[in-house]
């Protein structure tokens, strides 16, 4: 039997937005990020463009301890 405490150990949310250029989407993950950050969780932070380092750098320091921020370069063939 599976208890809810097993389940939400390994519960991940994973969320992703997608919207045209300058409709806030690096903001609104900031701000998401620092939400649940803050809350004790980790997240890991997929940036792909270094686009959010600007947002990232106004958030607190309780906030940046769980944030992992992963930057890397899409390569279009």
């Amino acid at each position: 039997m599976v208890t809810r405490e097993e389940l939400n150990r390994s519960y991940k949310l994973k969320i992703m937005l997608r919207g045209p250029t300058g409709s806030g989407k690096t903001f609104s993950c900031v701000k998401f990020a620092e939400y649940v950050a803050n809350k004790g969780w980790k997240v890991l932070y997929l940036d792909h463009e270094k686009g959010s380092d600007e947002e990232l750098r106004k958030l607190d320091d309780k906030a940046l301890e769980n944030i992992i921020r992963v930057g890397f370069k899409i390569i279009k063939k």
